[in-house]
């Protein structure tokens, strides 16, 4: 069956072959280097908008902390403070 095929047709369909696949390789590996460097950058953006908000939470605690203490210090709180628990332990 291959006899009756000219030997530019041949030379041109194996030249064809190497190429599709050289294409087909070349693209498969491009796509996974490109699917890799996205994912790392997502993962990178994920760690600081993490970092972003557990600052932002712990400046959140912090200012209550700081509330609570100048709250505690105030004689008219101290005293309702106590009031409460007491009126809280008699029940």
């Amino acid at each position: 069956m291959t006899k009756h095929i000219k030997i530019g047709h041949k030379i041109t369909a194996l030249l064809l072959g190497v190429v599709l696949t050289s294409i087909l390789v070349f693209s498969y590996v491009s796509y996974q280097w490109g699917k890799e460097g996205i994912e790392q950058k997502y993962w990178e953006k994920l760690a600081v908008f993490r970092e972003l908000k557990t600052h932002q939470i712990e400046g959140v605690f912090e200012k209550i902390e700081e509330n609570l203490f100048i709250l505690k210090k105030m004689p008219g709180i101290r005293q309702s403070i106590h009031e409460y628990q007491n009126i809280t332990h008699a029940r």
